[in-house]
């Protein structure tokens, strides 16, 4: 899958869960879903993001600057 390959999947399929759950809002009135429905697609795309949130990076982190990070002021 390369280097991005996991992320962009991740977010494509995040994307998928939030498009599957705002489409329930747009059904013509007799087909309203249920509060259940509702409640599990939510549940779905904030387990999806919760899931992929919490995983580390897997590119190193960014090295501290070679400069000390603090500048000094005149006074």
């Amino acid at each position: 899958m390369g280097t991005y390959g996991p992320q962009i999947f991740a977010a494509w399929k995040a994307k998928e869960l939030l498009r599957d759950l705002l489409g329930l809002g747009r059904q013509p009135y007799p087909r309203h879903p249920d509060r259940s429905t509702i409640s599990a697609a939510r549940h779905r795309f904030f387990a999806c993001v919760a899931d992929h949130a919490t995983r580390p990076n897997s590119s190193p982190s960014p090295r501290p600057s070679s400069r000390g990070g603090t500048a000094s002021r005149p006074t």
